[in-house]
């Protein structure tokens, strides 16, 4: 249970496919790990966000790319509770090979860089798991063991390949394979595999999917819904 109170402010800019922002926030957070563990975290945190979107349609991409990177940090003489360095990348890559055959490819990582991921705020460590990130998998479920509970992980790796296969204009088939972790040490990767198949429909507001994901290392089957384009 993580209650969490944050302030700030951002400014975004836009030129062209790229989009900048620069934030500031102030975030007091209170964590309770099962019935042992509590833990409060503040940090002052700035952050920069980078990110390009170049795909040829922004509610049906077939060609381009999406790149988004971050950088963050904190420092104990301001008013946090622990030095850090934060960094995330995502990119997602479309290809089609005629009207009828898409491939998606997605890449995910990140780094909290401290010596321990305790004074850093649960919110800006690594989860994975969902209908966004390793499919077969609870949303936000892979991650750090610790008192019965899933807390995040000072690193973050999460790959993802899929093919659609349009087999009417509107309507589709899709199989896919995912696999990520998140860690708290470098050596401590493990590969949760999670793959499946997925139905297609090109509705006005974007691709809606709905997928049967099996989770390798979970051995169960679970349903995954999404709508729209995640940038």
């Amino acid at each position: 249970e993580i209650r969490a109170l944050t302030i700030g402010g951002k400014q975004s800019t836009i030129s062209g496919k790229i989009e900048c922002t620069t934030a500031l926030q102030y975030i007091i957070e209170q964590e309770d790990v099962g019935d042992e563990i509590s833990r409060s975290h503040k940090a002052l945190y700035p952050n920069y966000s980078w990110a390009i979107r170049d795909v040829d349609d922004l509610t049906d991409p077939r060609r381009g790319y999406v790149l988004t990177l971050q950088a963050g940090g904190a420092l104990e003489a301001l008013l946090s509770d622990a030095d850090f360095l934060r960094g995330y990348a995502k990119w997602i890559a479309y290809r089609s090979l005629g009207p009828e055959n898409l491939f998606i490819f997605r890449a995910e990582t990140g780094a909290v860089l401290t010596s321990s991921r305790l004074g850093v705020p649960a919110t800006l460590l690594f989860r994975a798991g969902g209908d966004q990130s390793v499919r077969g998998y609870e949303y936000l479920s892979l991650g750090i063991q610790e008192a019965g509970a899933v807390v995040g992980g000072r690193y973050l790796a999460v790959a993802s390949a899929e093919y659609v296969r349009w087999i009417v204009p509107n309507w589709g088939a899709a199989v896919f394979y995912d696999v990520g972790d998140a860690f708290d040490e470098l050596g401590d990767f493990k590969a949760n595999a999670g793959y499946g198949l997925g139905a297609r429909w090109k509705s006005p507001v974007g691709p809606v999917g709905l997928d049967v994901a099996y989770g390798e290392e979970a051995h169960t089957i679970r349903l995954h819904f999404s709508l729209g384009v995640s940038f």
